[in-house]
């Protein structure tokens, strides 16, 4: 299993839709716990900071419990841009580390489109399998990491949580998940108890991407992601809460355990 994976899946419960800026700087932390048929195998940590017009987001995860005695797994990613009518991403940075080996993936980014992307090592030369990269597969996007971040014109669970179609590149495919309302339950984690909004995803690679055994394999055990979402806190926005996403050898779910945060005080005078 791979937990970077799962981790960048994730990101599909994110989209750059319109929000109401907040008025005052607002920071916010959501620890997730992630586990497949039962098992709990890794933890990711979302940190983010709001504040005039701008976003800051980091994640770090990496493997936990057995799954650590057998490899050491981590995965760091950061990423900003401007909050305000629409997220518009700057820059994002994500580093994988497996035992010796180190990926690392850097991109800049303006006005909805990425301008540069750097990937190290290089990505091996596409094979007869490969679907091209599509002209304008770079334009209206937001990176893995921003896509956490779920702004709203109201952060009340409901419809207006789920109904979008993400448009995401990860610094090689461009991939659409359309998501869809399905109702409203009740969540608790440690800082936060109280209404989530249920959605359902269906990934759909555009560009990009090699057609092997394994992207086909995922595209149709999973017709539908589930996906619930939480408030962000002081935040007109949302974060993925749970997301349930099948694998080769059952579900993993990714479940947050801890959510905390706000709309900071004014330093006293």
């Amino acid at each position: 299993f791979d937990i970077g994976r799962a981790l960048r899946l994730a990101a599909v419960a994110g989209a750059a839709l319109a929000v109401a800026p907040v008025a005052r700087a607002a920071d916010f932390s959501v620890t997730y716990g992630v586990t497949i048929v039962g098992l709990r195998i890794g933890t990711g940590t979302l940190v983010g900071h709001v504040a005039g017009g701008r976003y800051n987001l980091t994640l770090n995860g990496g493997l936990a419990g057995i799954a650590k005695l057998l490899v050491h797994q981590a995965i760091a990613a950061g990423a900003n841009g401007g909050f305000g009518g629409a997220l518009t991403p700057d820059a994002f940075a994500m580093t994988a580390a497996r035992g010796g080996d180190r990926h690392t993936i850097r991109m800049s980014m303006g006005g909805g489109a990425v301008r540069a992307v750097q990937i190290s090592p290089k990505p091996r030369p596409p094979g007869p399998e490969y679907v091209p990269l599509a002209p304008g597969a770079k334009v209206g996007v937001v990176d893995p990491l921003s896509a956490f971040l779920m702004p709203a014109a109201n952060a009340v669970p409901g419809p207006g949580a789920c109904d979008r179609t993400l448009r995401i590149f990860d610094s090689e495919a461009r991939f659409d998940v359309a998501m869809s309302f399905d109702s409203v339950a009740n969540g608790g984690a440690r800082g936060y108890s109280g209404p989530v909004a249920l959605c359902t995803a269906r990934y759909r690679p555009l560009s990009g991407y090699r057609r092997d055994k394994a992207e086909l394999n995922f595209e149709t055990k999973n017709p539908t992601i589930e996906v619930a979402l939480a408030p962000a806190p002081g935040v007109a926005a949302f974060v993925p809460y749970r997301v349930v996403i099948q694998t080769s050898i059952g579900p993993a779910v990714i479940q947050a355990e801890a959510i905390s945060g706000g709309v900071a005080k004014k330093a006293s005078r």
